[in-house]
């Protein structure tokens, strides 16, 4: 399980939305991981593919949510999402996150 290549699988891609670059600047980051996997594998797969030390990590899982499009009713599925603190003194290369 400490294979780099296994964590690569858990982090999906990072959620660009607007909160989530005002708090990168804060060392702040949010990003879409495996439904499969807890906190600490998560945390594992962080520190491993991103290189920081984590600080904090919360989860939230997303519902998935109905829609309507064209007249067909279908859903959008869900997602687990992490928000992960870094240590301030830790580097983080922004090109590893995407």
């Amino acid at each position: 399980m400490a294979d780099p290549i296994y964590y690569y699988n858990i982090i999906k891609a990072p959620v660009l939305t607007e909160k989530s670059h005002k708090l990168s600047s804060s060392g702040v980051v949010t990003l879409v991981v495996d439904k499969r996997y807890n906190k600490l594998i998560i945390k594992k797969a962080i520190e491993s593919v991103i290189g920081g030390k984590v600080v904090s990590l919360r989860i939230i899982n997303v519902k998935p949510k109905s829609i309507k499009f064209k007249g067909n009713r279908g859903t959008v599925g869900g997602y687990k999402k992490a928000i992960v603190t870094f240590d301030p003194s830790s580097k983080i290369d922004s090109n590893k996150i995407v």
